[in-house]
């Protein structure tokens, strides 16, 4: 018994300081801070602000913290009381009007645009134009994947009591993995290490753990295991948009895919054998053997091309010189809102009451 305590009292000592030294040398925490500073210098305020919290259910795993309000770039993105982009919403829609509860990822929470230009508020406005009387709700979180909104849907989404759901979905939500929380360094990282969920929060304190994460993490990534291209991912993903599909018709709620595709760069965009292309087909052609409506975003976007060659996201993208960002700036929304505003309509899915 002695001797086993030694040897525990001693590897307890090693580990603290290889502990130190890991936090004094190279802390992998820091270090992704700073990747992350660097390379979305767009998004990474926000969470350095504060805008995420981490969340007990595995299935969120993080949302956005209820209160947050931050101004930036002359932008404002505030968090209502039910942790959703902007302003306060009551948890039954005004006398006469519908409501539709938007999920999606940064797309559909409108990183990089003021809140007045986010998809939501731009296709509630196009709606009530149309004699729609509309209240939508931005359930968008940066990052979130397929299954996160599926959970953010059934906690969040059928509270608000809506007459139609709809999907935004970009290409590379088609992804098994998600992201971890670090509420201290307030990043987003990875961590597929083999542990139970509740003791990653515990572990992720440690900078020799958050090293072992990181190095599973590169060889995933060299892999390509956490690529959204291909068709890796895609069981997983058809499982999850099935379930999201079924969970709205047993509440006979109407539900809307906007299959918006990656915006790598108008040429992809523009080519048929594209990255991307696959990915966005399958989307397709599940909603549409599931009965769903969905609108393929890919000819619309295709529409603003003026000629063969021409670079025409850049007229739509927040920032497409480096340091690059691939989200839409206020006009790209407007874009894709109109498009499934027209199909709201023609097909019928807000009636006037």
């Amino acid at each position: 018994m002695p001797r086993l305590l030694l040897a525990a009292v001693v590897t307890a000592l090693m580990l603290v300081a290889a502990e130190c030294s890991v936090r004094a040398v190279r802390d992998p925490r820091q270090l992704e801070r700073q990747e992350q500073r660097d390379i979305f210098p767009f998004y990474y305020p926000l969470a350095e602000g504060g805008l995420f919290t981490r969340d007990r259910d595995e299935r969120l795993r993080y949302r956005l913290t209820p209160g947050f309000d931050m101004e930036l770039d002359g932008r404002r993105y505030r968090v209502s009381s039910l942790g959703l982009r902007g302003a306060a919403l009551a948890s039954q829609p005004e006398e006469g009007a519908r409501r539709v509860v938007v999920l999606g990822d940064s797309f559909a929470f409108g990183l990089g645009v003021d809140e007045d230009e986010t998809f939501s508020a731009q296709l509630e406005a196009l709606l009530g134009e149309r004699g729609r009387r509309t209240e939508v709700a931005n359930l968008g979180v940066p990052g979130y994947h397929s299954g996160q909104e599926l959970a953010w849907l059934l906690r969040a989404g059928f509270a608000l009591d809506p007459d139609l759901v709809l999907l935004l979905y970009y290409g590379n939500d088609e992804i098994k993995e998600a992201f971890q929380y670090d509420p201290s360094f307030r990043v987003l990282y990875g961590d597929a290490l083999p542990v139970p969920y509740p003791l990653k929060g515990l572990l992720a304190r440690s900078a020799i753990y958050r090293w072992l994460a990181r190095a599973d993490v590169g060889r995933l990534r060299r892999r390509g295991d956490l690529s959204s291209l291909g068709s890796r991912h895609w069981p997983v993903t058809e499982d999850r948009l099935e379930r999201m599909f079924r969970a709205c018709a047993q509440r006979d709620t109407p539900l809307v895919v906007a299959n918006l595709p990656l915006l790598w760069s108008s040429q992809a965009l523009a080519d048929p054998a594209g990255p991307g292309h696959e990915n966005s087909d399958r989307v397709n052609r599940l909603a549409e053997r599931c009965g769903v409506p969905v609108v393929d975003l890919r000819p619309v976007l295709l529409a603003v091309r003026e000629a063969p060659g021409d670079d025409f996201l850049r007229r739509l993208l927040i920032s497409p010189d480096p340091p690059q960002d691939h989200h839409f700036n206020p006009r790209g929304y407007a874009i894709i809102a109109g498009a499934v505003a027209d199909r709201i309509i023609a097909d019928g899915l807000l009636p006037v009451p």
